[in-house]
């Protein structure tokens, strides 16, 4: 699963077929064009040293200047405000005075500032509380909306809402589908649900 959303990246390339990117192939894309195109959050989200504003925009101007509306709309905006220096404030190396979840509201944030085409999510709420993951399903909700996404989640919860769920199993496409007909089929996306909504 993975490995889809690094081909679509190209931090793999592709050996078979191909891969396109509204008609054309992503490895005549040159790599710079591609990657401000899809926007990745991963589940390990790296912060480098400088403020909470860099992480989000990265120096970029476009960037900066939808900084506080990407963070509003993820919901970082609560606790950088909370923050002594808010977006000034110092993040010390790989984020390390910040929890796993606010690391990876900075990250999510980070992609809304780049405004991509696609939004590739990759496990991109693993790490974070169950009151985390509500506050980023309800900011990313405004996000997805007319926007392409690929979601890769083992937490169900993330892609209930998805248009179509393929769900891959020893690394096959086992059912593909919306929530309510993979449910209805009663198939391995049902039981997984039932296990992991069990009361």
């Amino acid at each position: 699963k993975t490995t889809v959303t690094r081909l679509l990246s190209r931090l793999y390339e592709v050996g078979k077929g191909e891969i396109t990117f509204d008609g054309t192939d992503i490895r005549s894309l040159p790599l710079t064009e591609l990657r401000l195109r899809i926007g990745m959050v991963l589940q390990e989200p790296f912060l480098f040293t400088g403020s909470v504003g860099y992480n989000i925009s990265l120096g970029d101007e476009a960037a900066a200047a939808r900084m506080e509306a990407a963070a509003a709309i993820v919901g970082a905006d609560r606790f950088i405000r909370n923050l002594p220096g808010g977006f000034g404030e110092e993040v010390r190396e790989r984020g390390s005075n910040f929890s796993v979840g606010e690391r990876q509201l900075i990250s999510f944030a980070r992609a809304v500032a780049f405004d991509p085409e696609i939004l590739v999510l990759d496990e991109a709420t693993a790490s974070v509380d169950s009151a985390s993951e509500r506050l980023i399903q309800q900011g990313l909700r405004g996000l997805l909306a007319g926007r392409t996404s690929l979601v890769v989640a083992h937490r169900l919860s993330t892609v209930r809402d998805a248009d179509r769920i393929v769900v891959i199993h020893k690394g096959e496409k086992a059912e593909e589908g919306t929530h309510d007909q993979l449910m209805a089929r009663k198939g391995l996306y049902y039981r997984l649900y039932q296990l992991q909504f069990r009361d």
